[in-house]
């Protein structure tokens, strides 16, 4: 009989520690550093594409942080926002940073294209050829040179037909 008198709190007991693991799961951000929260808010910003809002954190992250873990992510989305607005000199900007400044934490060939890309995108094709090459030489045993070599595949065909 005394079984039977436990099994509503044991009910409600499992429904409770459910609730809390519930919990903890929805809401990382109550564990985080500041440094963490920061960066998790202009990520989020990122994803509901409030690019200026987002922005904000990320350079807020930077100058606070900037030797910050997360400091290579927030100039790639502060890149990525300069893209969606088309603002490529501030992409070009980011990217060259990255280069500069974080090269020993990066796939370094994939920014290289990515700065090829931007000066492909704005049509300075001799720009992109430099940043394809440079990649082909430097790079040789990279995933990303294929892609290289596609993209100068590209620009060789288009400068053809503007002839």
């Amino acid at each position: 009989m005394n079984n039977l008198r436990a099994l509503p709190i044991y009910k409600t007991m499992l429904k409770r520690f459910i609730l809390i693991i519930v919990l903890l799961n929805t809401f990382p951000l109550v564990a985080q550093t500041q440094e963490d929260k920061i960066f998790q808010l202009g990520k989020n910003y990122f994803i509901e594409e409030k690019y200026k809002t987002a922005d904000k954190y990320f350079k807020k992250y930077l100058y606070l942080y900037p030797e910050g873990k997360d400091r290579v992510k927030c100039y790639d989305y502060l890149f990525q926002s300069a893209m969606k607005n088309n603002a490529y000199d501030k992409a070009i900007f980011y990217l060259k940073t990255i280069l500069s400044k974080c090269s020993c934490f990066i796939d370094m060939p994939l920014y290289y294209n990515r700065l090829g890309d931007v000066y492909f995108q704005i049509g300075q094709y001799d720009q992109a050829l430099q940043y394809y090459n440079y990649v082909l030489i430097k790079f040789s045993d990279s995933d990303e040179t294929e892609y290289s070599k596609l993209k100068i595949e590209q620009i060789t065909f288009l400068t053809s037909q503007e002839e």
